[in-house]
């Protein structure tokens, strides 16, 4: 089992466990205060596996001397998402990614709805003030996300920049403090939703879980006064000392009326969700869904040499070095972060196979029976891919028992079809990550 530890200028922390590529402890910030007066330490999620698929998340909390609290339903909010102890489970797709929980009552407490590169439930939406901005009030963005009938649906906005005025009055002009905030406001109940979001020179920053009365939510700047430097003068200063507000976009979180919501930072397999950085832990690399792409090459191009690394990066210098599962969310996976996809869109490989992406059976078309693609000739110059790791160690394993150097190595066969562990025959090259030339 691994350890993941996180901690955070402020001084919280927060870890995780695993076992291979699957999530089996997940704890949360420490000495989180929440409405009420109510305080849980170290909130704590704990997954049961079947299959390969999540089927059980145990959301409870430790108190301050690290003794479980009872699981009864009690206030369980990690990251301020108002969710409550007890038991859920999570409904996964044909890939093995969450689309849907249900609590320890049969409700709905959330359902998961992804774009193609595995964001979830986000919308994006560029909106932001002049920069500097103009000392007034103003509205920079005015979204409505449409609601299912027996859902409740909340939304929270994420800030990609704040960079507001704050300061004092001087002792003369009554030392009044002042401070310029974004809020969220409900324009059709004329309330202010959340709490206000005030700071200079910070980036990535959420706003409070929000409950609009009719789907519509407005960013609002909201000014003060602030003091007009002159001497013997108290007036208003119109001074445009901050860069202002840039929202990025928002999320919303559906789930059953009567129920409380609910969710896991499990995404694509293998991806735990850091809500701090927006990236998708891959384990062995991150993944940044927005670009849909890793932030880190493929680590098995380390342990190449620099011709065939070369010549790889020059025949797939994206699909291989930063893609994840070839840009194809729908049909492969990537759990470990450290597998080329190896195949063409016309070239099978076994499910699962050894070691590379999983490939999920075809999807039936209507009435057409399923969607095989059409056999590839023997020897295609399309045909290209990863050493796979079996055939190489199975090719380690005969030189090491033939007392020999390690020159064999897995290569194609001479129709294009297998891997055999074998030098390849004179006047042929069979190298198994650029294809095969005769």
């Amino acid at each position: 089992m691994h350890r993941r530890a996180k901690a955070y200028p402020a001084g919280d922390n927060d870890e995780y466990w695993y076992a291979g590529d699957q999530l089996i402890e997940d704890q949360g910030n420490l000495a989180q205060v929440y409405s009420g007066g109510e305080t849980h330490y170290h909130p704590i999620d704990d997954y049961v596996w079947l299959g390969g698929r999540p089927v059980v998340i145990i959301h409870g909390s430790l108190d301050a001397s690290d003794v479980r609290m009872a699981d009864d339903g009690a206030n369980c909010s990690r990251e301020r998402d108002g969710s409550v102890c007890g038991k859920y489970f999570p409904v996964t797709d044909h890939i093995g990614k969450p689309v849907l929980m249900l609590d320890g009552n049969q409700k709905v407490s959330g359902v998961g709805e992804y774009d193609p590169y595995g964001q979830l439930n986000r919308v994006s939406l560029d909106a932001e003030t002049d920069h500097s901005y103009t000392v007034s009030d103003a509205t920079i963005a005015d979204f409505t996300q449409p609601s299912v009938g027996g859902t409740t649906e909340d939304m929270r906005v994420k800030l990609q920049m704040v960079d507001l005025r704050s300061g004092n009055w001087s002792a003369h002009c009554g030392g009044t403090a002042y401070q310029d905030s974004a809020q969220l406001f409900d324009p059709n109940s004329s309330s202010n939703l959340g709490s206000a979001i005030t700071g200079a020179h910070t980036g990535g920053v959420w706003s409070d879980w929000v409950t609009p009365t009719a789907d519509e939510v407005q960013v609002n700047l909201a000014t003060e006064c602030a003091e007009l430097q002159t001497s013997g003068t108290c007036s208003c200063s119109t001074s445009k000392t901050k860069t202002g507000l840039v929202m990025e976009g928002y999320e919303y979180r559906r789930y059953q009326s009567g129920a409380n919501p609910f969710w896991t930072p499990l995404r694509f397999p293998g991806q735990y969700h850091d809500d701090e950085t927006d990236l998708n832990q891959n384990w062995n690399r991150y993944y940044q869904p927005l670009d849909d792409r890793y932030l880190e090459p493929e680590p098995k191009l380390s342990s190449w040499n620099d011709s065939m690394a070369a010549s790889l990066s020059a025949e797939f210098p994206v699909q291989v070095v930063y893609q994840y599962a070839r840009a194809n969310t729908v049909a492969f996976v990537d759990p470990s972060g450290l597998n080329i996809p190896k195949d063409t869109p016309h070239y099978p490989i076994p499910f699962p196979p050894p070691s590379g992406p999983i490939r999920h059976p075809p999807v039936p078309g209507p009435g057409t029976g399923p969607r095989n693609p059409p056999p590839q000739p023997a020897c295609a110059s399309s045909i290209a891919g990863a050493v796979q790791d079996a055939a190489a160690e199975q090719c380690r394993e005969s030189a090491k028992a033939a007392n020999s150097p390690c020159s064999l190595g897995p290569v194609w066969n001479s129709d294009c079809t297998d891997f055999d562990c074998a030098v390849a025959p004179p006047g042929k090259t069979f190298l198994c990550p650029f294809g095969c030339t005769k």
